[in-house]
């Protein structure tokens, strides 16, 4: 171990403007990258199946289960060099009791094909300090539009709305963020990715992050951790998982699959086939008006809706016939304004995506409805019917689609 140090600093000016802080280091190591493994089990020596990986992982909920959430832990792994030694990955500083317990191995995506495959030893730190910075990556829930020419198809090159990093937590020395944590405050509902960043000194190694991007968006090794919300009806579990990405119109399938970003109709359709694989074969990419008028056997036409119906909507007055957005109805709300729960009616749940409806000072008794989203406009959110204009809910303004696949039909 090397230390260096400035006894001089009084005979040069330069180390005079600049203090020797930047020299006060131990420079017997080179820092080399920084990844993120994720989890959903406790790590157990010797259990391969308790072993953090880096891969992208869907947090799953079941309301018939206890708990309802899955935990999730995290820690970022460090390579290092040591001269005279060897190239290590590490996790935890070996003189900090905390870190004791922290896993002993990882599985990692060292091809970075987005699958963990190849089983690396951890060991613990002890050559100085590291200064870990955690953040959030989110998007930016502003307005992005694939089809930049208006001929209502996709083009190239598409529009990436993951750019908006927030602090995580605070402090220095943080192998760790997760430690079973489960949906709340800290674990987002929905799609979240992250990153840290790891300093020693001038030395900086940073996981992938909003800079790592290909045609459609964020790459597959940004880590990405997806939510569900533990929702009576599963295919709104599964709809759950894409709350908080961005609106974008005129998605193409690999952004939706990916949860980078959709429009209404291509959420609806990918959170059925996650669930049902194989369901809606017919397109790659869905649009309202096929939704509501598609003759295969997985959507039907029904009368009332039902929690995981599809309700789509023609949002003229007149209504001209195409119909225009896709919601998924969330469950009957006991609404007085339909108290036999048979139509689509103001305070009914559902979830789509928000694009950008401003105040509406609608007829529905006289309240003023806001759009219901924390986070901007541009989102897919869970809201209630209250902020649409009131002549949507006109029966002859929508159509409901029930979907083969959802099977339970209860309140959310």
């Amino acid at each position: 171990m090397i230390q260096v140090w400035d006894n001089h600093a009084h005979l040069h000016k330069d180390h005079q403007t600049k203090p020797a802080l930047e020299m006060n280091q131990t420079w017997s190591f080179k820092l080399e990258e920084v990844r993120i493994v994720i989890a959903k089990q406790q790590y157990h020596e010797g259990d391969p199946n308790t072993y953090p990986r880096e891969e992208n992982l869907i947090i799953e909920a079941d309301p018939n289960r206890t708990p309802q959430y899955e935990p999730l832990y995290m820690y970022a792994v460090l390579k290092a060099t040591v001269p005279g030694q060897g190239t290590f990955w590490f996790l935890g500083h070996q003189n900090n009791p905390a870190c004791a317990n922290y896993p002993k191995h990882a599985v990692l995506d060292l091809n970075g094909d987005g699958q963990a495959e190849t089983t690396v030893q951890l060991y613990r730190w002890k050559w100085g300090n590291l200064n870990f910075t955690w953040s959030y990556i989110d998007p930016d829930w502003q307005r992005h539009n694939n089809d930049k020419d208006g001929d209502k198809q996709a083009d190239f090159p598409y529009e990436n709305p993951w750019t908006k990093v927030t602090p995580g937590p605070s402090g220095a020395n943080i192998w760790r963020w997760f430690n079973g944590e489960k949906v709340g405050a800290v674990l987002k509902l929905g799609t979240t990715r992250y990153k840290v960043v790891v300093r020693s000194g001038r030395q900086v190694v940073r996981s992938p992050d909003e800079t790592d991007t290909d045609s459609y968006g964020p790459k597959e090794i940004v880590r990405r951790v997806v939510s569900m919300y533990a929702f009576n009806t599963k295919y709104l579990r599964w709809c759950s998982t894409f709350l908080r990405i961005n609106t974008i119109y005129a998605s193409v399938y690999p952004q939706v699959d990916r949860y980078i970003g959709g429009d209404c109709a291509d959420v609806a359709v990918v959170a059925y086939r996650k669930m049902s694989p194989g369901g809606l074969p017919e397109h790659q990419d869905w649009w309202a008006d096929a939704l509501a008028k598609e003759a295969s056997v997985d959507p039907s036409t029904v009368n009332e809706p039902r929690a995981g119906d599809l309700v789509l909507i023609d949002i003229d007055s007149p209504p001209d016939g195409d119909f225009d957005h896709t919601t998924i109805f969330a469950g009957n709300m006991d609404d007085p304004l339909d108290p036999d729960n048979t139509n689509v009616s103001p305070r009914d749940r559902m979830m789509n995506t928000n694009f950008g409806y401003p105040e509406y000072d609608g007829t529905n008794n006289g309240v003023r409805v806001v759009p219901p989203s924390e986070y901007g406009a541009f989102a897919f959110i869970w809201a209630t019917y209250e902020h649409f204009p009131s002549h949507y809910l006109n029966p002859r303004n929508h159509r409901i689609r029930h979907l083969r696949g959802v099977t339970e039909h209860t309140h959310p």
